[in-house]
Formats: C-alpha cells, structure tokens, sequence
C-alpha cells in the first residue's frame, strides 16, 4: 500500500509539473507566432491602412486558431468556480447586463478577444464563463490590467506615480482617455430595503476623478470640476450652459465632454 501511494505521490506532481510546462509551452508557442506575423509585415517608414487591416486579421485569425487548440486549457479559464448571489437580491450584481456577454480582456499579458464575461461590481471580480459556457469562473483580479465590455473601457491602475489620488485598487471605467483623463469607479452593494416585502437589492456607487496637476482629484460637484478648469473657467462655464448640460442631472456627459472640451482649448 505505501508503495501504491508512494507512486500516486509521484505521478500527482509530474501530472502537476507537466500541466505547468504545458501551458508554458502553449503560451510561448502563442507569442512565437504572432512575432512571426508581426515580422512578415513590410516595413516602410509608415504602416498604411492596408498593412493595418492585414495585421489586425491576422492578430486575430491567429488568436483563433490558439483559442481552437488550447480551448479549456487556457490560462484566463484556470479561476476557480464562481457561486451566483441570492435569486431574492433584486437587479444584477454585473455591470450593464444582467448575463456574460462577449467583450475583449487582457489577462496576464494576452489579449482574449470576444469572449464571454460578467463584471462583478460587488466583489470587483471578472467572472468568465468557461470553455464551454456550462458555468462561471472567477478570473484572478491582479492579472487582468484592463478589459472593454459593452463598449466600456476598464482597467486596472498600475501601483505608480502616475495614479496618485485614486485609493480603491479596483478596476475603473474611462470616460475620457485625453490630457484631461476621466475615469469612474462603479462599485455595488447589497442594501436592505425595509418594508412590506423587506426586499433586498443591489444599489450603484460611483465616484468620479479627473487628472490634474499629476494626479486625479475626486470630483462630486460643477464646483469641483470648475476648480480644476480654473485657467478656462468662464469658457467651461458657457460650453455648459450653451449644451444644457448640468452636473447634477447628466453627470457623466458633463465630464466627458467638458474634458474634451478642454483638451481643445489648451492645445
């Protein structure tokens, strides 16, 4: 019996080393093909349109052929599994739909274009549905920097000098990629509504931040964003007022589109 279990020992680590290896070597294989793409491309000076569209098809024919021979064995479905809330919550705990749907993430370096995930507001976790979308996993957070879903732009910000003022280690949506960067962090909860049903339900935070002075300042009200504007304040102030845009009523429009704004004034 000790020798049985002594053999079962062995096997179980070369079986775990070998998976190891593996999946090294896939992920090796995978980026040894597209830097064979990358440099079958001409290059003369500057990439034209035509070079463009050749390069992204064959990104992404490349990315389905991996994706066709690794299926279940790619890293981003290595998470463990995830457990649904409560049917009695009322709403989603997701960002914008109630389901996975199909969108674009970068994990651990790779990019896995259309395929099916949820963000998870209340746990700030991407949950992925598996290979074969039988059920949901858990993505490790630290691995994933940025992902679109919905058309929706999320990262996650890097531990540097650049992201002073922003607290919460979460992901966070782009609303303006410019000078003047905008960005939000949506996070939910579950509250307790007391009443005739004594229902719960899942409520929406957002706080917003706008880059100024090296670093992003938490911006809650006109007051707030006017200050940071301070050198075009009348100018913002009459862009507003002239597109009938208020803080109050269209917060994130107003943001959007007063740091454009403003990127345009101080060019």
């Amino acid at each position: 019996m000790l020798a049985v279990a002594f053999a079962a020992h062995h096997l179980t680590i070369y079986y775990l080393h070998f998976k190891a290896n593996l999946q090294a070597m896939l992920r090796l294989t995978f980026y040894l093909i597209v830097a064979c793409i990358l440099f079958s491309i001409p290059v003369s000076g500057q990439t034209s349109p035509e070079d463009s569209a050749y390069l992204s098809k064959a990104k992404n024919n490349t990315l389905r052929h991996y994706f066709d021979a690794i299926k279940e064995t790619a890293p981003v479905f290595q998470g463990r599994e995830f457990i649904p809330y409560g049917p009695q919550i009322k709403g989603t705990p997701y960002f914008l739909f109630a389901e996975p749907v199909s969108g674009t993430l970068e994990y651990n370096g790779i990019e896995y274009p259309n395929i099916k995930f949820a963000y998870d507001m209340v746990s700030d976790k991407v949950i992925v549905s598996n290979y074969t979308n039988e059920y949901l996993m858990i993505a490790p957070g630290e691995k994933i920097r940025r992902f679109q879903i919905g058309g929706h732009n999320f990262f996650r910000p890097e531990p540097d000098i650049r992201f002073r003022g922003l607290t919460d280690t979460g992901f966070y949506e782009i609303l303006h990629p410019g000078k003047t960067m905008v960005i939000a962090r949506k996070t939910k909860q579950v509250q307790y509504y007391p009443g005739e049903d004594n229902s719960y339900a899942f409520r929406t935070y957002i706080s917003y931040y706008v880059y100024d002075n090296d670093k992003f300042r938490e911006v809650s009200s006109q007051k707030d964003l006017l200050s940071i504007y301070k050198d075009r304040a009348d100018d913002v102030r009459k862009y507003l007022r002239g597109q009938k845009l208020s803080f109050k009523k269209n917060t994130e429009e107003t943001l959007k589109r007063s740091a454009k704004f403003y990127d345009e004034q101080i060019k």
